[in-house]
């Protein structure tokens, strides 16, 4: 399991000279075939190999980053050994002391990256969409109790209460809404609280952000009204149905729980950007637009950047006071000339929030983003003067061009 600590103590690494290897490689099932796996992970190398010496450093710097590079293709092909992960992550830098390599639960395609700083938006993007969800369906003795962890069933739990048999018969989970009513007998009703309160203690204890609850609807509802406010806080909408034909599997607990959980974090995704529209649109606690973003993050005031996904623009990062600009323009912070281009401007930018210890969310455009020209955006920690899009732009062409 990834740390969300990790990745924010990647997202801290200044650059000092000497670059850092960021590896990304799919390993999953379809695509692992020794020979392939040997051949791609050889590929991303030497590509790698012909960027570095297109880069401008130093020859020691030189040297240590090809011997990094050398490390990574003798672990993928000496020391990497398969198991039921998806993905690779591998961050290295011999100078600097790094070698950190996660296994996903989740594809990501393959990409090696030798850059100052840590190449981290693939794994963000993956901690965005592993929600520490957890799912419990109910009967009215048991309750099986399941973790979930990058995509996968981590965990089972089986809770179980001496429960008299005074419940109408109906299903597997003893309640039928089909049979005229139901009658709860208080040992089913302190069921039902039992496993309230073993919820409520994994929320507050063991980091459970999400909950999906299962069982006929008669059980469901009643085990609604039992839960504390801190877990009905955390309920994900929708409930997972009975299983016809006796107790649910894990696969059939994780297939609607994917499902409740994608349609959660898409309705939760346009809430927030429109949120953040109507916030950037009362010039209150929201920004729109790339070089507006820009400079709320160089001012430290972005709690949630909002970017759309798979978004990549070049930009420039001023030498000295570090900050993010699109237009190659004096930096409109400190007016320095001297500006390190940038390939991926988006990605910086995704460090600096997370540096900030913001949260970044990666979500596909809505029709009113589209309308507003728009991709980037963020709400606000605290109030900032933030200037129209159109008057940054207009600043920028008076400003000195870089020669």
């Amino acid at each position: 399991m990834i740390a969300r600590g990790e990745i924010q103590t990647l997202a801290q690494w200044k650059p000092d000279g000497y670059p850092i290897v960021s590896l990304y490689l799919d390993v999953g099932r379809a695509v692992f075939r020794e020979q392939e796996f040997d051949e791609r992970a050889d590929a991303l190398i030497c590509h790698a190999r012909s960027e570095l010496a297109r880069q401008c450093l130093d020859g020691h710097a030189m040297e240590r980053a090809r011997y990094d590079l050398d490390e990574v293709a003798r672990f993928l092909h000496n020391d990497f050994k398969r198991d039921q992960s998806r993905g690779l992550a591998l961050f290295a830098s011999s100078k600097r002391g790094l070698w950190r390599a996660f296994r996903l639960m989740e594809t990501v395609k393959d990409r090696l990256v030798v850059a100052p700083r840590p190449y981290i938006r693939p794994i963000v993007s993956h901690l965005e969409q592993d929600p520490h969800c957890a799912a419990v369906m109910l009967d009215r003795e048991t309750a099986h109790f399941y973790v979930f962890d990058q995509g996968e069933i981590a965990g089972e739990e089986i809770w179980t209460d001496d429960v008299l048999h005074k419940v109408w018969p109906g299903g597997w989970y003893g309640l039928s809404d089909r049979r005229g009513g139901q009658h709860f007998t208080e040992p089913v009703h302190q069921h039902l609280i039992h496993v309230a309160a073993m919820l409520d203690m994994h929320v507050r204890w063991k980091g459970v952000r999400h909950v999906i609850v299962g069982g006929t609807p008669g059980v469901v509802a009643e085990f609604r009204r039992t839960l504390s406010r801190r877990v009905r806080e955390c309920l994900v909408p929708g409930s997972i149905p009975e299983a016809l034909h006796g107790p649910p599997t894990k696969e059939y607990v994780l297939k609607h729980a994917t499902e409740l959980l994608q349609k959660a974090e898409n309705e939760a995704n346009d809430a927030l950007m429109q949120a953040v529209l109507d916030e950037a649109g009362r010039h209150r606690y929201g920004v729109v637009g790339l070089e507006t973003t820009l400079r709320a993050l160089y001012h430290g005031a972005v709690q949630t950047l909002v970017v759309e996904r798979d978004l990549t623009a070049p930009g420039f990062i001023c030498r000295h006071c570090g900050r993010l600009f699109v237009a190659a323009v004096a930096c409109p912070a400190c007016s320095a000339t001297d500006a390190v281009p940038s390939h991926d401007i988006i990605e910086d930018a995704v460090d600096m929030a997370l540096a900030d210890g913001g949260e970044v969310v990666f979500v596909h455009s809505t029709r009113e983003w589209a309308l507003r020209g728009t991709c980037v955006g963020g709400l606000l920690r605290f109030l900032i003067d933030v200037p129209d899009e159109t008057v940054l732009a207009e600043t920028a062409r008076k400003e000195t061009v870089f020669h």
